[in-house]
């Protein structure tokens, strides 16, 4: 038999499991924000550029921010100084920025994934999911369309 606490924990699972099945983004506005910007992009990887663009475009806030840089004109040769210059972000998402510079393979310190565990629901996801799209591409994000899942 389980307990309550086990059986909050699988229900809070099955929840996002449910979620990541149904589509990777956050919103139908997170995902035209996304797809806008990633055919202006000129990319090195999707892996790599796919990762980051996805954490910037996962938030209004952080991404009118990324915009006030220039990130919607699609021309981002280093993506480090672009994070650094988003000054408003909360803590929980200044986390996810770092992270996903870290995913990308330009972030300045090493990634400890240990700093994730003080994120909330959503936020873990969304950096879940940047792990996702580094591993597997952007496949993971058209789950109908020989997606990963």
């Amino acid at each position: 038999m389980m307990s309550r606490l086990a059986e909050g924990k699988c229900s809070s699972l099955l929840t996002w499991l449910k979620g990541v099945v149904r589509g990777m983004f956050l919103s139908k506005e997170h995902a035209a924000r996304f797809w806008e910007v990633w055919q202006r992009l000129e990319r090195r990887s999707e892996q790599e550029d796919g990762c980051l663009l996805y954490v910037l475009t996962a938030f209004l806030d952080v991404w009118r921010e990324a915009q006030a840089v220039g990130v919607d004109q699609g021309q981002v040769l280093d993506w480090r100084p672009v994070v650094q210059m988003i000054s408003g972000a909360s803590h929980g998402r200044r986390v996810l920025l770092n992270w996903a510079l870290g995913l990308a393979a330009v972030a300045e310190d090493e990634m400890d994934p240990v700093v994730l565990m003080i994120l909330d629901e959503e936020h873990f996801c969304v950096a879940v999911e940047a792990l996702l799209i580094r591993r597997y591409g952007l496949r993971v994000l058209m789950p109908r369309e020989g997606g990963v899942r």
